[in-house]
């Protein structure tokens, strides 16, 4: 069975947006997840540093929560 390198599951009860940053090209990826969303990432290479930027929408908190990773 053929997958993505990643695969993003929101486990959150708010829906996120997501930003994927490879490093070592220097791209972005930007997009939307739903809450019990999952989304096969096809794009980024596992060897290279990717990091990852989360803004949570709609959890009645201000600002925005951000959390940062990387893979």
């Amino acid at each position: 069975k053929l997958r993505a390198p990643i695969e993003l599951e929101n486990l959150l009860p708010y829906n996120l947006e997501y930003r994927i940053y490879d490093k070592d090209t220097d791209q972005n990826w930007r997009s939307y997840l739903r809450k019990g969303g999952v989304m096969p990432v096809h794009s980024v290479e596992l060897g290279h540093l990717i990091l990852l930027n989360i803004q949570v929408q709609d959890t009645g908190h201000s600002p925005i929560h951000h959390f940062y990773c990387s893979f």
